[in-house]
C-alpha cells in the first residue's frame, strides 16, 4: 500500500491540480495532495482517450526534486536533511528499543512511534510489549 501523497500534473494547463479539484495553479505549493487512488482516477479519466501525450501525470511527493519539496514545505535545506539523514540510524534504534512494559506510553505516542519502525523496515510491538496476562 502506498500511502504518500501525489500531485498531479495537468500538460493541458501547464499548472498543478488545485485542493478538490479546483482549478490549477503553477504555484506549486498551491498543489493539492490527492491519496494515490484519486490521482489515478483523475488521470485515468483525463487521460482516456489520449494517443500521443498525457494530458494529466500523477507525481508522487516523494518522487519531487528536494527544491520542490521545499517550496511546499515538506522538505528542509540540504544541510537539515543531511543531519537527519546522519541521526537516522541512532533514531531508528532508539525507537525499536523503547518499551512499554507499563503502559506509560499514552498509546497515540506509542502508535506513532510503531507507525515509524515499521516504515523504516522494523517489525512492530504491541502496546504492551511483555504483557504476560
Amino acid at each position: 500500500m502506498n500511502d504518500q501523497p501525489y500531485l498531479v500534473w495537468s500538460a493541458e494547463h501547464s499548472a498543478w491540480w488545485r485542493p478538490d479539484y479546483r482549478g490549477y495553479t503553477t504555484n506549486i505549493s498551491k498543489a493539492g495532495f490527492y491519496a494515490r487512488d484519486e490521482a489515478m482516477r483523475i488521470v485515468n479519466d483525463a487521460t482516456f482517450n489520449w494517443t500521443e501525450h498525457p494530458s494529466e501525470i500523477p507525481v508522487a511527493l516523494g518522487d519531487l526534486p528536494l527544491a520542490a519539496m521545499q517550496s511546499i514545505g515538506t522538505g528542509g535545506t540540504n544541510e537539515q536533511v543531511a543531519k537527519l539523514r546522519r541521526a537516522a540510524p541512532a533514531m531508528f534504534e532508539a525507537l525499536t528499543n523503547i518499551e512499554n512494559d507499563a503502559g506509560q506510553v499514552p498509546s497515540f505516542v506509542w502508535t506513532m512511534i510503531q507507525d515509524a519502525v515499521e516504515q523504516a523496515g522494523g517489525k512492530r510491538k504491541d502496546f504492551y510489549a511483555n504483557d504476560d496476562s
